[in-house]
């Protein structure tokens, strides 16, 4: 790139350096950890009461030719919210250390207040209704997705809320 910066060369020589630059990043990419998630989200329910948790779990593969680390980063979404809501929130993740080919089971145990929100009357409510669940390397790199439904409405105490999921790799 430095030389690209301080050339006073024609175009086309100066995307040709772009170009082997982009090269060397692609080669960068071959020598560290490559992960995928091979399988499918399972949700241990795809209905549940208010207070009962709900277990995601996944599987994490390293493809690549040396060991790595994986951040797996569990997002959750309100489809159908009687107030705004963002439109995806972290909800836990887990550092998957990996060697070549290996894969490890994550596990999440998602807690149903982990969903509440503050209402019109500054009470913590958990709504009924569908939520999805996302998992992936961030929140633009989501690579699975399920969804499971609130069946009622219930309140909570604010202290009494849960505002991560520990994940178990196994």
């Amino acid at each position: 790139m430095k030389e690209y910066m301080n050339a006073s060369l024609a175009p086309k020589k100066r995307a040709e350096l772009l170009l082997n630059e982009m090269t060397l990043d692609e080669k960068m990419a071959q020598i560290t950890g490559v992960f995928a998630f091979p399988g499918n989200l399972v949700l241990d329910k795809k209905e549940t009461k208010p207070f009962d948790p709900v277990t995601v779990s996944l599987t994490v593969k390293n493809t690549g030719a040396v060991a790595g680390t994986e951040t797996v980063q569990l997002y959750m979404k309100d489809i159908h919210a009687s107030m705004t809501r963002p439109v995806k929130e972290l909800q836990g993740f887990a550092r998957v250390e990996l060697r070549p080919g290996e894969e490890k089971k994550v596990t999440f145990v998602l807690q149903p207040s982990q969903m509440a929100f503050l209402d019109e009357d500054m009470r913590w409510k958990i709504e009924k209704g569908e939520f999805e669940i996302q998992v992936g390397s961030s929140s633009e790199d989501i690579r699975l997705q399920d969804s499971f439904i609130v069946t009622e409405n219930a309140y909570l105490a604010g202290k009494t809320r849960a505002f991560y999921a520990l994940g178990d790799i196994g």
